[in-house]
């Protein structure tokens, strides 16, 4: 009964070893009972395998992009383009989350690697960058590092070794180099990758353009085609070796306004200072922003915002130094396309009362004649400067007023503003272009003898039609007044026009307003005339 116990017991034994035999020489084997038991387990090892064959490298154990690891080698990279050492954001995951789907965000790319088809990184956008330039930093020394094949676990001699993760997103910053002139994109290396893309765009949610292709080590790109006033959006995108590609997060950068230009100030009265600048070439700058500071502080206040090229400062204390800085602004609230301040221009207060002249012919003289400057309720002095029978020539050469000519004598004053009304005397039998030169030469005389006045070119004044008729030049009066305007705006003048209430359906001068030589008007087209140039002058200095 022994004997016959061994017999089983030697059969099952060999039996089993028979097994074990079998299956060390049939791989095959376990391949067809893991897929009987789990297909899904089996795919993933024969996918293993085959990469592992395909590719011949060494399995890497160095820690991903989002590990503690990295945190040695590029601490201050971080997603909002800042230098600066964040220690909330060491790691890549903080910038990006698995919550993100970068294929459902921007798109994947296809099969046939069309995104990566420079035939077809055309962009539509005309502000697709010409220039730009690359750095290839040489890769991190951890990616090509071999890995022990001996574990250090004893345990786990039989387990195959696991692959790296794949990569789903690109560590990227962007920041500006020149005084904002242009962006700097950076990124880290994607282990795995074998090219990147710089894709560029006007919105955060609209078309990526390539504006840039760089190899496996390509790790910077500066982008030199970034206009003033404008904001962009960039994002990396890296190809993979193992098939697909990945992408950074969106980066934005802006480039600032372009600083105000040529500030000056004008004083007003003993309290109020205007300033005045440049208007801006960038249609973006829509509105600015005037500051003030007392002597030496540096603490500037805002003293207004406005559409304007210039504003006036009230409530400014007598005998005390001020000064003023100007930053031209996209909106009027804070915005990162607003400029850098101006530089900075200073004044010192002082007791002062302004003065307004009313320059011309005989036409300005019937303002003294029927005492309609006090009606022109613009306070501080008004004074007339104009004589009869001057001309656009005659109002630089008679010396009638005090030994001083025209010209001569608005310069010697120094008035806060000046109103021009000429040509009336010589329009009637010279050339329009002829007159228009000689009045220019007035005002460019005033510009350069008192640049801080106003200057303000009132239009030629409408005659009878009987005038006309008599009198052919008088015809030019029309385009006169076009070329006046023409001269105010080259010259930094303004123009003025508010002739309409003295003409008839013909454009000539009322009967009701003609003093009775068709040229000259009667004192109630001057009480009327004083009106509007009251609200006007009061336009000028009135923020808005």
């Amino acid at each position: 009964m022994k004997h016959t116990l061994k017999i089983p017991i030697r059969i099952l034994i060999l039996t089993a070893f028979s097994f074990v035999l079998s299956a060390v020489h049939s791989v095959p084997a376990i391949t067809v009972l893991a897929d009987a038991a789990d297909t899904d387990a089996q795919e993933s090892f024969s996918s293993f395998w085959k990469n592992a064959s395909d590719h011949n490298e060494p399995v890497s154990d160095e820690p991903d992009d989002d590990s503690a690891a990295d945190d040695s080698e590029d601490n201050d990279f971080d997603n909002d383009g800042s230098d600066d050492n964040n220690s909330e954001n060491d790691d890549a995951d903080s910038d990006f989350s698995d919550e993100d789907d970068p294929d459902a965000d921007w798109g994947s790319f296809d099969q046939d690697d069309s995104d990566w088809n420079d035939s077809e990184d055309e962009d539509t956008d005309s502000d697709t960058p010409n220039h730009g330039t690359s750095e290839n930093d040489p890769p991190s020394s951890g990616d090509d590092t071999p890995v022990s094949t001996e574990p250090s676990d004893p345990d786990e001699k039989n387990d195959p070794q696991k692959p790296d993760a794949v990569p789903t997103s690109v560590a990227a910053s962007v920041r500006p180099l020149k005084s904002s002139q242009t962006a700097l994109i950076r990124w880290k290396p994607v282990a795995g990758a074998y090219a990147y893309k710089v894709q560029r765009s006007k919105n955060k949610d609209g078309k990526y353009t390539n504006i840039a292709s760089l190899g496996e080590n390509g790790s910077t790109y500066t982008d030199n085609s970034v206009k003033r006033g404008s904001s962009y959006f960039y994002r990396i995108a890296a190809k993979l070796k193992s098939g697909g590609a990945c992408y950074s997060k969106v980066l934005s950068f802006t480039r600032p306004l372009s600083a105000v230009n040529d500030v000056r100030l004008v004083r007003y009265s003993t309290s109020s200072v205007k300033v005045f600048w440049e208007k801006s070439r960038e249609k973006q700058a829509e509105y600015y922003k005037v500051y003030y500071a007392k002597g030496s502080s540096d603490q500037y206040k805002l003293a207004g915002t406005t559409k304007n090229t210039w504003y006036r400062v009230k409530s400014l204390k007598n005998n005390q130094d001020y000064n003023f800085r100007v930053r031209a602004c996209a909106a009027s609230k804070t915005s990162p396309l607003d400029s850098d301040l101006s530089k900075t221009v200073s004044i010192r207060t002082k007791p002062y009362q302004r003065t307004t002249i009313f320059a011309g012919d005989s036409l300005t003289v019937g303002f003294r004649t029927y005492n309609v400057l006090n009606e022109i309720a613009i306070g501080g002095n008004k004074r007339v400067v104009a004589a009869v029978g001057l001309n656009t020539t005659t109002f630089r050469t008679r010396r009638v007023f005090d030994g001083k000519s025209g010209l001569e004598s608005i310069v010697s004053s120094k008035p806060y503003r000046v109103y021009l009304m000429l040509g009336d005397n010589d329009i009637h039998y010279r050339r329009k272009e002829d007159v228009l030169a000689a009045y220019e030469a007035i005002v460019k005389g005033i510009r350069t003898g008192s640049p801080e006045t106003d200057i303000v070119v009132l239009a030629a004044t409408p005659v009878t039609s009987a005038q006309v008729a008599k009198r052919k030049g008088f015809a030019q009066i029309p385009a006169y007044n076009q070329g006046l305007k023409a001269l105010a705006e080259r010259t930094g003048a303004k123009y003025y026009d508010c002739t309409a209430f003295l003409k008839d359906s013909n454009g000539c001068l009322k009967s009701a307003y003609d003093a009775g030589d068709g040229i000259h008007w009667k004192a109630a087209a001057y009480h009327e005339y004083a009106g509007f140039l009251e609200a006007y002058d009061k336009s000028l200095d009135e923020n808005s």
